[in-house]
């Protein structure tokens, strides 16, 4: 699944603040946090970002295999949603 949020551009391309904006995303992914845009069964994510000057960075996150049935309860103010979703 690509962009289940609708990318950078859909937040206005913010520059500057595009990494942590993905970062976000990812994490929110991963702990269940998503409501109408959750991936199911999110496990792993991919992050790639090019910034000016060419700095490159790419990320991995996992979810860990502890939190594996674990009930998460959604941030209103951060995700979509909030309310509690079971990894």
């Amino acid at each position: 699944v690509v962009n289940p949020s609708g990318g950078l551009i859909s937040k206005g391309h913010p520059l500057g603040a595009t990494g942590l904006a993905q970062c976000a995303e990812l994490c929110w992914q991963l702990r269940g946090e998503c409501a109408a845009r959750q991936v199911p069964n999110a496990r792993v994510a991919l992050q790639h970002n090019l910034g000016l000057g060419g700095a490159v960075v790419v990320a991995v996150y996992r979810r860990p295999a502890e939190w594996k049935g674990r009930e998460v309860k959604g941030a209103p103010s951060m995700a979509m949603g909030g309310g509690a979703a079971k990894l």
